[in-house]
């Protein structure tokens, strides 16, 4: 029992990078981009029919943020976005030295950009292959407002 009780060492399979939606598949996985962007229910427990559909919320400083839809709804998700709108995300809102550029009245965001900064055009161009074919969910998401008195 103990003996198989021990965690053996990690066997990563190989992806296959010619192939944007495995690989984008792939990055989106160890990312954790589904744990973010799927909402959940009143156990804390992940939607299914709505995985990447935004929603999950994070109390932050008197307000909530939620995960925006990254699926390929064209009016509520980035369905709308091309390749270069995609990567012109990341890129923006990886700001000056890392930092995400947030003035007085704006919106601030729990996204870890900049812990993905290191991601190339090409790793940020698999991951909008891999969610520009999943199925479009249409979800609209409040991304930010005030949390209301005593929560």
């Amino acid at each position: 029992l103990i003996v198989n009780s021990i965690p053996k060492p990690a066997e990563p399979r190989p992806v296959n990078r010619a192939d944007p939606v495995e690989y984008g598949r792939y990055l989106t996985t160890i990312a954790g981009c589904r744990w973010c962007h799927t909402p959940v229910n009143d156990t804390q427990q992940s939607i299914p029919e709505l995985e990447l559909a935004g929603g999950h919320g994070f109390p932050m400083g008197g307000y909530v943020v939620r995960a925006s839809n990254i699926t390929p709804d064209p009016e509520t998700g980035i369905g709308g976005w091309s390749r270069a709108d995609f990567i012109a995300r990341f890129r923006r809102y990886q700001g000056e030295e890392g930092r995400i550029p947030v003035g007085v009245g704006e919106m601030n965001s729990l996204m870890p950009w900049t812990m993905y900064a290191g991601l190339t055009d090409e790793d940020l161009g698999a991951i909008y292959a891999y969610l520009a074919q999943v199925a479009p969910i249409r979800n609209a998401v409040t991304v930010y407002e005030r949390m209301a008195e005593g929560s």
